[in-house]
């Protein structure tokens, strides 16, 4: 990866090389891909991926869930729970364009014993900015995050707009409490 090849060769005299990617040379995800070192998740960022986690409901219980997503939305879906459950947590399935989400990250950076953290997902609403609570294990929550994010990235429309005003809002915030606090 990040070698660019002689245009007078053939593709089958290179040595070893069975995976190709043509990539325009000015192409900005070129240089992030280089950085980065992901050119698969580049690939594979678009494709549907299901991940089991749980979700936070109103009443702060927790919902098994598939966390599916995808190049152009992200789906809810409640799994089979046990009778009790039933009663005390319901979760219908739900989808959100990708268009609507802005923002993915991890609240707990704490290491807990049990390697278990808490994500979030902002999105916007007919009410303004909205957020779901999820809980995994750490390796499928940073997952998650890195995988809504770079989609969120590549986004050339609104949403991109959107995502840059709440990242700012958010950083306005964090200023203003450091200049209270200090």
């Amino acid at each position: 990866p990040g070698v660019a090849l002689d245009p007078k060769l053939t593709l089958s005299s290179q040595d070893g090389n069975t995976e190709f990617y043509i990539v325009r040379d000015n192409s900005k995800r070129v240089s992030e891909l280089q950085s980065t070192g992901t050119l698969s998740n580049f690939l594979e960022a678009h494709l549907y991926q299901s991940f089991n986690v749980e979700i936070f409901t109103k009443m702060r219980t927790k919902v098994d869930i598939n966390l599916g997503i995808s190049g152009d939305k992200v789906e809810i879906d409640p799994r089979q729970q046990s009778s009790s459950a039933k009663f005390w947590s319901k979760q219908k399935a739900v989808s959100y364009a990708l268009d609507k989400v802005v923002s993915c990250e991890i609240l707990d950076k704490n290491k807990r014993s049990d390697n278990r953290v808490i994500f979030k997902m902002v999105y916007l609403s007919d009410n303004g900015w909205s957020q779901k609570d999820f809980e995994s294990d750490r390796e499928v929550a940073e997952e998650v995050v890195q995988k809504l994010n770079y989609l969120l990235d590549q986004k050339q429309s609104v949403a991109r707009d959107q995502r840059r005003e709440y990242l700012q809002n958010k950083q306005k915030k964090k200023q203003r409490l450091r200049t209270l606090t200090s």
